[in-house]
């Protein structure tokens, strides 16, 4: 999490949403930013620390669809192995020998759990890392991955913050997440993260252009957008 006493201003960074942009951005914007109980830091943790001013401060995150968000992971993976050329067969190609271990490298983060609160979830599950014991979400905001230029736009007007264009970075190259996945994987995902899937409004769509897609898109084809979402946005606490 990335805390500004002076901004007034709590991001909670779910990995492999965008957070490093925002991330740099209020380091940049906002000097006396800095990392509080850790970088991917469950929000509930930052409750004891902040006391009363935890209720006082803005309080925002961005979200992602279960499954892209690990094909991006495993994207990230194979370019830190083979390097930063996205014409490199093994990056995006599924039929490529490190797209085959997919379905394993699932298995074994899909079983990782932790304790938040006293509650047990999966590490990895992104409304664990928002809500608190009760399971209520206690962001003042979320932002999607999906719509990524437009409410980093927005949120960040909210905490105050001008940045001109949003430019993502530490992005991954790959296919639409939907051409990783066996019929394995993909249930997997939807029995470990229940409520990534219910909660945060999202499903699994099979691809539905050829195209090649990156984290660098910003905003997705309007069928990959989040089935009848729920509304994030709540009234500022006083």
């Amino acid at each position: 999490m990335i805390y500004s006493e002076k901004g007034h201003v709590l991001f909670t960074h779910i990995s492999r949403t965008g957070g490093t942009t925002i991330d740099n951005c209020m380091r940049r914007l906002l000097p006396d930013s800095r990392t509080i109980v850790g970088q991917h830091a469950p929000l509930f943790s930052a409750r004891a620390l902040l006391g009363e001013r935890f209720e006082q401060v803005y309080k925002f995150a961005f979200v992602r669809n279960p499954w892209d968000r690990f094909v991006s992971w495993y994207a990230l993976i194979a370019r830190a192995k083979y390097g930063d050329d996205s014409t490199h067969a093994e990056l995006i190609d599924p039929h490529a020998a490190h797209w085959q271990g997919f379905d394993a490298f699932l298995e074994t983060w899909c079983a990782q759990q932790t304790s938040i609160a006293g509650v047990r979830h999966r590490s990895l599950s992104q409304w664990a890392q928002l809500v608190d014991a009760d399971g209520v979400l206690l962001t003042d905001d979320l932002g999607r991955f999906e719509t990524y230029a437009e409410d980093a736009t927005r949120l960040l007007a909210k905490a105050n913050l001008y940045t001109g264009e949003i430019q993502k970075i530490n992005t991954s190259q790959h296919l639409h997440y939907s051409v990783y996945y066996s019929a394995f994987g993909r249930e997997l995902i939807a029995d470990a993260f229940p409520e990534d899937v219910g909660n945060l409004g999202y499903q699994f769509k099979p691809e539905v252009f050829p195209a090649h897609t990156s984290d660098t898109i910003l905003g997705l084809n309007a069928s990959e957008k989040p089935h009848s979402p729920p509304s994030f946005s709540r009234q500022k606490r006083e």
